[in-house]
């Protein structure tokens, strides 16, 4: 089933769910899913801005206290950081760092996902630093980084992603700031990161990304 034809399935599926319906919510997110797709294979902005609007519906049906409001609200982030990538407006760059905030509020230290949001997290705000060069940006990008290694310890099947962005983050305010310190834990961490798996990004990947 190509992309557009999952849309119209998606669609069909959420005209079948009446306002009140259990599954709407599922529905909903499921039809803003399949555009989300069609939007990063094909570029139209219009999939995003109506992915946007469909997880927003949805993230009224899962309210404070919800269990799913953490997936909800990390689909929005996405959502969001996509468009921020695509058109570079500012305020979807907020939008998703508040939307990854409050879903990292949601898992707790012990959630199996928690070193996920911070990843993520971690990653909005390098981008933003990147482009206004704030360095509270880093600093702010410094904690979850330095959290996310420990939530993903030797065998944690996403374990392997902390490292380079951790060692970006050191690198970028030692450019900005000139503390030896920080140049020191970004090859340090380099390091450590490239001998784990021969496949990984070196500090280089700091430079293009």
């Amino acid at each position: 089933m190509d992309s557009t034809d999952e849309v119209s399935h998606r669609r069909a599926e959420l005209e079948g769910c009446h306002s009140g319906h259990d599954s709407r919510d599922v529905a909903l997110d499921g039809l803003a899913v399949a555009l989300y797709n069609r939007f990063q294979t094909e570029g139209k902005v219009d999939d995003v801005d109506d992915a946007i609007t469909l997880h927003h519906a949805a993230l009224k049906l899962h309210p404070p206290g919800h269990p799913e409001r953490h997936c909800s609200l990390l689909e929005l982030a996405c959502c969001f950081s996509s468009r921020y990538n695509n058109l570079g407006v500012a305020a979807d760059s907020e939008e998703t760092i508040a939307h990854d905030w409050e879903a990292l509020v949601l898992r707790p230290p012990g959630h199996l996902r928690r070193g996920v949001s911070f990843h993520n997290l971690a990653v909005v705000l390098q981008k933003r630093f990147k482009k206004h060069a704030t360095t509270h940006d880093l600093d702010e990008a410094l904690e979850p980084n330095r959290a996310a290694p420990k939530l993903r310890p030797p065998g944690h099947p996403e374990q392997h992603g902390s490292p380079p962005e951790l060692a970006c983050c050191f690198s970028s305010r030692y450019d900005n700031l000139g503390v030896a310190a920080d140049l020191e834990e970004a090859v340090t961490l380099d390091r450590e990161g490239t001998s784990t798996l021969s496949t990984r990004p070196s500090l280089a990947w700091c430079i293009s990304h």
